[in-house]
């Protein structure tokens, strides 16, 4: 028993084919240039964060440290607790 595709058929399956490929390499390309984007905007970013003097950074140590402090405070006040 063979299966024969019918000339439409082969047509249609070609054409869809041809439509996958082509939407396969828009999406590569389009996430490429996305993520270009995305690092040449993060190299600006840090360019300019540093040419200020880091106010970012030392921000978010500051952030860290306040953090840091209250996990010590609650964590003194559980084995405190525990005791």
């Amino acid at each position: 028993m063979t299966y024969r595709i019918t000339r439409t058929r082969a047509i249609f399956i070609s054409l869809w084919l041809t439509s996958l490929f082509c939407f396969s390499v828009f999406c590569y390309a389009l996430g490429k240039k996305v993520t270009e984007r995305n690092y040449e905007a993060a190299i600006i970013e840090a360019t300019e964060d540093v040419a200020n003097g880091c106010p970012k950074l030392f921000g978010y140590a500051s952030m860290l440290e306040d953090e840091n402090a209250k996990i010590n405070r609650l964590l003194r006040e559980c084995k405190d607790g525990n005791q």
